[in-house]
């Protein structure tokens, strides 16, 4: 089901409660990046992660956005719309919502977002040079794609 221009769609955060739905979720839309068990429940239950997710009317998830807050740094972990809602405003909705988190989080003053992108995931990286994000450096070897294999990332920053 795709938005359409009289849906609400809000933000929320996610908690160890919600573990299911979003592993779900996860491997329905973004199979292709393999995330454990071990590491989901780690996203919603370590302080220093948030995990929010994008829902509909229907509190349906739209997309989700895991980040790592440390210090004045914000890495997103992991930014993924549903098949059916991409190129729609879904994955601009978060990263809006993450230029405009110090206003959303206590006693935090985020100065810079990084995010990780693997070198051939050309649509994620037009997305983020969209939001003005720079190549910074490349990680080799740095991720796992479906089928097991080490694949190399571009590590990208933007000042906020």
């Amino acid at each position: 089901m795709n938005i359409h221009q009289n849906t609400n769609i809000e933000i929320i955060e996610l908690k160890l409660r919600d573990f299911d739905v979003l592993k779900m979720f996860h491997v329905e839309h973004s199979a292709e990046y393999f995330i454990s068990d071990t590491s989901f429940e780690g996203f919603l239950n370590l302080p220093q992660y948030s995990v929010f997710a994008t829902i509909d009317d229907f509190k349906k998830i739209l997309g989700y956005v895991i980040v790592l807050i440390a210090d004045c740094n914000l890495d997103i972990v992991y930014i993924v719309a549903s098949k059916e809602n991409r190129n729609v405003g879904i994955g601009s909705k978060m990263m809006m919502f993450l230029f405009d988190i110090n206003a959303i989080l206590e006693n935090n003053f985020i100065q810079k977002i990084y995010a990780e992108v693997v070198v051939d995931n050309f649509g994620a990286i037009k997305f983020y040079q969209k939001f003005a994000f720079e190549k910074i450096g490349i990680r080799k070897q740095y991720s796992k794609n479906k089928n097991g294999e080490w694949v190399d990332s571009y590590l990208l920053a933007k000042c906020i």
